[in-house]
C-alpha cells in the first residue's frame, strides 16, 4: 500500500503559479521547483513526488509549451541588408527571387509577432484599467464598512 501524499494536488498547482509568477520566462523543471519550495516553507514537496503527479507534471507540460512558442515569437533581429554581398551570393534570377521571398516571408514573419503583441498589449491595458476599478471599487466599499 502507498503512503498517502503529504500534499495535495491543489497545493502543488498554487505553487507552481507561484513559481511561474516569479519566474516567468524559465523552464519550469521539478528540481527548480523543490527548491523553491523548500525556500519558501514547503519541505514536504520533493521532485520524485511532483513527477509522480500527473495533473501537475501536464500543467508544467502546457506552461513550458506556452512559454516555448512565447520565446520562439519574441526573438525577431534585423540586419541591414548588404546589397553588394547579397547580389553576389543570389547571381542568378530564380536564386535571387528566392532570396527576396525568404526575406520577405521573414518579415512577414515578424510583423505578424509585432501584431501578436500589440494586441496583447491591448487586451493587458483594458485587463489593468478592469482590475484599477475593482480596487477603486473595493476601497469604496471598505471605507463604506469602516464608517
Amino acid at each position: 500500500m502507498a503512503r498517502p501524499r503529504s500534499f495535495t494536488e491543489d497545493e502543488l498547482i498554487a505553487l507552481i503559479n507561484e513559481y511561474y509568477l516569479e519566474y516567468p520566462n524559465r523552464m519550469i523543471k521539478t528540481s527548480d521547483l523543490e527548491r523553491y519550495a523548500r525556500t519558501h516553507g514547503h519541505p514536504n514537496f520533493k521532485a520524485y513526488s511532483i513527477r509522480r503527479c500527473a495533473k501537475a507534471k501536464q500543467y508544467i507540460d502546457q506552461i513550458n509549451a506556452n512559454n516555448q512558442v512565447t520565446l520562439e515569437t519574441t526573438i525577431v533581429t534585423w540586419r541591414q541588408l548588404d546589397v553588394d554581398a547579397f547580389l553576389n551570393l543570389n547571381r542568378s534570377r530564380s536564386d535571387l527571387k528566392n532570396a527576396l521571398i525568404q526575406r520577405d516571408n521573414y518579415y512577414g514573419e515578424v510583423c505578424r509577432s509585432a501584431g501578436e503583441f500589440l494586441r496583447d498589449k491591448e487586451r493587458l491595458e483594458a485587463k489593468i484599467n478592469r482590475m484599477n476599478s475593482e480596487i477603486n471599487n473595493l476601497k469604496n466599499q471598505v471605507a463604506e464598512l469602516e464608517q
